[in-house]
């Protein structure tokens, strides 16, 4: 868990120039999509000169494992496990499509995680389903604390 002091902010800021999202989300220890919404967030850009030298990178140094969504690599059949998915837990496919329909229209809003509640972590929240037959009825938990509540 990060809470985004102005120190740390400044030490993003510093880093942006000189290392990839990817260096970045190791040293504050999040993941590597968070640096990229809290780059946006707080409107901080790259260079022209440090986008060119990232274009300039080889194109197979995002191939295969390589790559920060590597997970052993992807059956030609994805599509066969996605509809295997929704056949096993149709409950859960249900509660989830419901409660991203009401996110959508503004329904339901996204809450700070419940655990850091204090430091307002809203970086990378998800929705906790308790009972898949009340789909609106979530707890709002960021990526850290959700992982350690499902396992």
């Amino acid at each position: 868990m990060n809470t985004w002091t102005p120190e740390k902010i400044d030490q993003l800021k510093s880093l942006v120039e000189t290392h990839t999202n990817r260096e970045i989300a190791k040293i504050f220890d999040i993941d590597r999509k968070s640096v990229s919404r809290l780059l946006n967030r707080l409107k901080i850009k790259r260079t022209p000169e440090t986008v060119k030298i990232r274009l300039a990178m080889p194109k197979g140094s995002q191939i295969g494992e390589l790559n920060h969504n590597w997970k052993g690599g992807i059956s030609k059949e994805h599509l066969r496990y996605r509809i295997k998915y929704k056949k096993k837990y149709p409950k859960k496919v249900r509660a989830q499509n419901i409660l991203y329909q009401a996110l959508r229209r503004g329904k339901v809003k996204r809450l700070s995680c419940r655990i850091c509640l204090p430091e307002a972590n809203w970086i990378n929240i998800q929705a906790l389903h308790l009972d898949y037959s009340q789909p609106l009825k979530v707890i709002w938990l960021c990526i850290k604390h959700y992982n350690e509540v499902t396992k």
